[in-house]
């Protein structure tokens, strides 16, 4: 057992997710660490500040992405072959090796830029409790669910963020037009404005690329398509975008 638990493993113990050995090796550290009963209560807090100042009525207010009709390709990604490779692909970062990267919500870049964390929050039409989307599986929404961005951007001081559904089409989620948006830190998970809601059927990609200097949307639009072509149009098996900083992945299943 590590002197305290990961951020990420406090995280997933809060929504529910670390089960079995995990979980009860958890709680049993929990039980003699004042330390990390005390970060745990602080992501209880902060789970309640996020419902009380971003109830379901400003949520489901936010930015709500154009109707488009798309062709749904062969359910593939529901295989369980399939489904292990999206897992593996759900949060990578550029430059260190493959050794050294870290899978969940925390992102790894260069060892200059820890801390850097990114999360998808989902809320729901029928007013049921948000949810963090499992970073270790493609999440799998309702008809009418919303997405939130959160991050903590560690020692970048940009964010870039695109989606890339099955047809390849790519859409620049923040900001549309232009240079990455700054951003700074301060310890606390801030959340990008408004809320988005995916349409159309089949797996769509969110990419979230921090970096330390600005990007143009359309250079990691380029980038995206470059990944999207060399995983010959499979959104589930797409590479690391070729730009700097670091990366987070994450693959939802539209209903």
């Amino acid at each position: 057992m590590l002197e305290h638990l990961p951020e990420l493993k406090l995280r997933r113990l809060h929504a529910g997710e670390l089960a079995g050995t995990d979980g009860s090796d958890a709680r049993g550290h929990l039980s003699g660490c004042g330390a990390c009963r005390d970060r745990l209560l602080a992501l209880e807090q902060e789970a309640l500040r996020f419902q009380a100042e971003i109830p379901f009525e400003r949520f489901s207010a936010g930015v709500q992405r154009a109707q488009r009709q798309s062709r749904p390709r062969p359910a593939q990604w529901l295989t369980p072959v399939a489904a292990l490779a999206a897992a593996l692909l759900v949060v990578v970062a550029v430059g260190p090796p493959l050794s050294s990267r870290e899978s969940g919500g925390r992102i790894k870049g260069d060892r200059s830029k820890r801390g850097a964390e990114v999360e998808l929050r989902i809320a729901s039409p029928a007013g049921q409790p948000q949810r963090q989307a499992s970073p270790q599986a493609p999440e799998v929404l309702s008809t009418g669910e919303r997405v939130r961005i959160g991050f903590k951007p560690g020692e970048y001081r940009y964010l870039t963020a695109v989606s890339v559904d099955e047809q390849g089409v790519i859409t620049p989620l923040y900001p549309e037009t232009g240079a990455s948006l700054p951003v700074n830190e301060d310890g606390a998970t801030h959340f990008l404005p408004g809320s988005l809601e995916f349409t159309g059927q089949g797996a769509e990609r969110v990419i979230v690329v921090l970096t330390e200097r600005p990007l143009e949307v359309e250079e990691v639009k380029r980038a995206a398509r470059s990944a999207y072509d060399a995983a010959h149009g499979d959104v589930l098996r797409m590479p690391e975008l070729a730009v700097p900083g670091g990366q987070f992945h994450q693959t939802l299943l539209k209903p």
